[in-house]
């Protein structure tokens, strides 16, 4: 009896290909199905994150709206205390003058009704923000020049003030006069700060320091 020695090396063959072959196959199929639960496990965990960082997303747009109402209302209040605090100073001021208004014709010779408010730019920033105005209100006459400030109550650091003001007004525009305080009250430390920098000053209650 023959034996096909070669037909049964090639069915051998065909048939160790075909194993290898369903063995490579289950190992992809294998990886494709641990691929794929990793990769719905990777989305679940994307979604997860999605959500939290939409639900921070909308807090954070609350709290933005929230903090934009609330600068504008402190905006407002602050406009309505500004005015409110200008105006209760300009009148404060005019209450002040309007005391001593006989004091000042008699002693200086000074006109209320002929004040006049004056204002110069600070363009270099010396006093203020560059571009504002320093206000001053100035009496003038034929023999005097007069800057008057008034204040209900003037102490140290308003003087201080007044002498950086009067320095920068004389330094930048040539203004030069007599500078004068009006006080309803006035500290001692404040007064003799006063006349120790050549400001006259007309008063009516001297406050201990």
């Amino acid at each position: 009896m023959d034996v096909d020695v070669e037909n049964m090396v090639k069915k051998v063959v065909e048939t160790t290909r075909i194993e290898e072959l369903r063995i490579i196959a289950e190992a992809v199929k294998s990886l494709a199905d641990y691929m794929r639960g990793g990769f719905e496990d990777v989305n679940k965990r994307l979604l997860e994150i999605f959500e939290v960082l939409r639900d921070h997303s909308r807090i954070l747009e609350e709290h933005s709206r929230a903090i934009t109402r609330l600068v504008e209302e402190i905006g407002g209040l602050k406009v309505m205390i500004g005015s409110f605090t200008s105006r209760s100073g300009v009148s404060m001021e005019k209450m002040v003058l309007n005391l001593f208004r006989k004091t000042l014709l008699a002693l200086k010779g000074i006109d209320l009704e002929k004040i006049e408010k004056k204002s110069f730019i600070d363009e270099g920033g010396v006093l203020l923000q560059p571009g504002q105005e320093v206000d001053v209100d100035v009496y003038m006459s034929d023999k005097q020049v007069y800057v008057v400030e008034v204040k209900s109550l003037f102490e140290s650091e308003d003087v201080d003030w007044l002498i950086a003001k009067r320095k920068f007004l004389e330094r930048v525009y040539g203004l030069r006069a007599v500078w004068l305080i009006v006080a309803s009250t006035i500290t001692d430390e404040a007064y003799r700060k006063a006349l120790e920098n050549r400001i006259e000053v007309v008063y009516g209650t001297l406050i201990p320091t």
